[in-house]
C-alpha cells in the first residue's frame, strides 16, 4: 500500500494539531470563591441548629478572615471581625447556602451564593431581643431538605425595677416569637412575618 505526498501531509499535520491542544488543555486556576468555599465543612440537610444566649458555642465556628478572600464574599467584615461561619448547606447543585453567625445578633444569617461567588439573598433568620431585663433567651430552627425552614426564639424576662425604683416581679410567661419562610430554587430567600406566642410561667 502507497501513501501518496498529499496524504502524509495532512497526517503529520493532523498529529501536529493534536499536540498542540494537549498543551492547550491546562487545569483551569481555582477561582477565588472556590478557596473561599473550601474553607468551611457542609452541612448536613436537615441542618438544625440551638444555641442558649451568653453560652460560646458559635466561637468554634470558623472565624472569617479580614485580610484573606473572605472580604470579596462577605462585605460586612470590612466594618465587623466578629463573623463566624458555621459551614455550607450540603445541597450545592444550584447555589451554595452559607451559614453565618454575627455575636451582636446572636442569630444565624443564611446567604445564598450562584456557583460563581455572585451573592443572590440573604436573611437573618431569628434571634433574641435584647435589654437588661433579658433573663433567659435560647434560638432554635432547622433547614430542611426541601429547604423549608423554621425558627424560633424562647424567652424569659427577670423583674426589674419601675421608674420610681420598686422592684417589678418576673415576668408569669414565656415568650416564644417564630416564623417560617423557604430558600427557593433560584436561591432567593423568602421568610414570613415574625409570629408571637405567649406561655403561661408557673414560677
Amino acid at each position: 500500500m502507497r501513501f501518496s505526498l498529499l496524504t502524509l501531509t495532512i497526517f503529520f499535520v493532523a498529529c501536529n494539531n493534536i499536540e498542540n491542544r494537549k498543551e492547550e488543555i491546562k487545569p483551569a486556576q481555582e477561582s477565588s470563591f472556590q478557596k473561599f468555599v473550601k474553607k468551611f465543612k457542609s452541612l448536613e440537610l436537615p441542618y438544625k441548629y440551638y444555641n442558649v444566649f451568653g453560652k460560646d458555642a458559635i466561637y468554634v465556628m470558623k472565624k472569617l478572615d479580614a485580610t484573606s478572600v473572605d472580604t470579596l464574599f462577605v462585605s460586612s467584615i470590612k466594618q465587623q471581625d466578629d463573623i463566624y461561619c458555621a459551614g455550607y448547606l450540603s445541597d450545592t447543585s444550584r447555589f451554595y447556602s452559607f451559614v453565618f453567625y454575627y455575636p451582636y445578633q446572636f442569630a444565624p444569617v443564611i446567604s445564598t451564593y450562584s456557583k460563581d461567588g455572585k451573592m443572590i439573598s440573604e436573611e437573618c433568620l431569628i434571634g433574641c431581643g435584647v435589654g437588661d431585663d433579658l433573663a433567659y433567651c435560647s434560638i432554635t430552627g432547622i433547614v430542611n431538605k426541601d429547604f423549608t425552614i423554621f425558627c424560633a426564639d424562647t424567652m424569659f424576662f427577670k423583674g426589674g425595677v419601675d421608674e420610681s425604683g420598686k422592684s417589678l416581679p418576673p415576668s408569669d410567661s414565656i415568650t416564644i416569637d417564630f416564623k417560617r419562610g423557604m430558600i427557593n430554587p433560584n436561591g432567593t430567600i423568602i421568610m414570613e412575618k415574625e409570629q408571637r406566642i405567649a406561655i403561661k410561667n408557673n414560677h
